[in-house]
């Protein structure tokens, strides 16, 4: 959403914080630097309930904008929600009139970025004044019930913006990921001085081709996670299971913003799970020097991330992971980024779906398709069935043979 003007108020972070943690922050006036309690009291909430750091941000973010509207337009705001009482009406229709005016909705056309980012400003206010005047009622069960159901008829009635959905999962043409297929398992299988990187590229490659995975989810992946003589299948794991689990690419650690989940080997041309084993053996390692100066390869590290910086040996970051895409696009002449080899795997595993001819088979299967993608409703395959339609319609559908309730993809051999 575009900034028009400054807010009354900015969020920084508190004396004596860590701000590479990133976690404590204040809502603090431009003018005369006075800070927001109720906005402290709300940080604080959001980091004692383990809430995601770039999550949290944008929830503050949201509560910044509404306090900085109350502190011009609705002074006794604050004051009502510490007592326990929702906004009123006319405030909320207020504050969303002004966040339209800011952001310049209403001058112009409204484009679906900038009335996401309104809506989602709208809902993070919206949480933060239910959290604000819950608090207000806390210990009182009656007047809870009483207040959540008259702040949920106040809200209702201010309407968010009409977004246009994306219709279709866009994803890569079986020549195209041959070509990426082909240019990656070269550069990995040379053995030039850049073969390590090579590797990793290739790696996360086909975990995003053959598993369906977000690019985060595969580097978030740990060691432990990997299939093994205990466990035949890959382990994508929320950050709440991972326990005190340290991540040094904090504040800006890959989330896995999916279910949890295991998964197996969905093809029978699949390179899984040797390709975990020959990553780990022969390229997951970097140089290192003894007290000595005598060079070694250095392959235990502080962290149990599975992908690595093949210079220092760090988890690798998500800026990387770009870098990388952004590289397999200049070898390739393709459109390629992470996310389209993730559309390329559940298309093709969503027709594979479709066309299973017995009802209850074919309802079992989208539910089994639902829990390998890490969803939690059935609508999130929505985007695949109007992409399937539309192939239909195109004369091209994409299929994948196979038998045994195994597919093979001859695009990946």
């Amino acid at each position: 959403m575009e900034q028009r003007a400054h807010l009354g108020s900015r969020i920084v972070p508190a004396m004596g914080a860590d701000c590479m943690a990133g976690h404590q922050l204040l809502l603090q006036a431009r003018a005369p630097h006075e800070s927001n309690v109720l906005f402290s009291l709300y940080a604080a909430h959001l980091q004692a309930m383990s809430v995601m750091g770039n999550t949290a941000r944008k929830e503050l973010e949201s509560a910044a904008f509404l306090l900085s509207w109350a502190a011009a337009n609705a002074p006794d705001l604050c004051l009502r929600l510490a007592r326990g009482q929702p906004p009123t009406l006319t405030q909320c229709r207020a504050f969303a009139a002004w966040l339209k005016a800011r952001s310049g909705i209403g001058r112009t056309a409204i484009a679906p970025a900038a009335a996401g980012t309104f809506n989602a400003t709208l809902r993070g206010a919206r949480r933060f004044s239910q959290w604000a005047f819950s608090e207000g009622n806390a210990g009182n069960a009656h007047a809870m019930t009483r207040a959540l159901d008259a702040h949920r008829r106040i809200w209702r009635q201010v309407k968010p913006l009409y977004v246009a959905k994306e219709d279709f999962a866009e994803d890569l043409e079986d020549a195209e990921i041959r070509e990426i297929e082909t240019v990656l398992a070269r550069a990995a299988a040379s053995g030039g001085p850049d073969s390590r990187v090579a590797a990793r590229d290739y790696l996360m490659w086909r975990m995003a081709i053959e598993y369906g995975l977000r690019i985060g989810e595969i580097l978030a992946l740990r060691l432990e996670d990997l299939p093994s003589r205990t466990q035949d299948w890959l382990k994508i794991v929320r950050i709440e299971g991972r326990g005190n689990l340290f991540d040094p690419r904090e504040p800006r650690a890959p989330k896995v913003k999916t279910l949890g989940r295991d998964l197996g080997c969905y093809f029978r041309n699949s390179r899984f799970p040797q390709l975990f084993s020959l990553y780990q053996s022969s390229h997951r390692w970097v140089w290192a020097s003894r007290k000595s100066g005598a060079r070694y390869q250095k392959t235990r590290f502080a962290h149990p991330y599975l992908v690595i910086n093949a210079t220092d040996g760090m988890p690798l970051s998500m800026q990387s992971a770009q870098r990388r895409a952004a590289f397999i696009r200049a070898e390739t002449v393709v459109d390629f980024h992470w996310h389209a080899a993730r559309h390329a795997f559940f298309n093709r595993a969503y027709v594979l779906m479709d066309g299973i001819k017995d009802p209850l088979e074919r309802k079992d299967r989208r539910a089994g398709l639902v829990y390998w993608g890490g969803w939690s409703s059935p609508d999130s395959l929505d985007i695949y069935t109007a992409t399937a339609r539309r192939n239909k319609a195109r004369g091209a559908a994409l299929a994948l043979e196979g038998t045994d309730g195994k597919a093979i993809w001859s695009a990946i051999d």
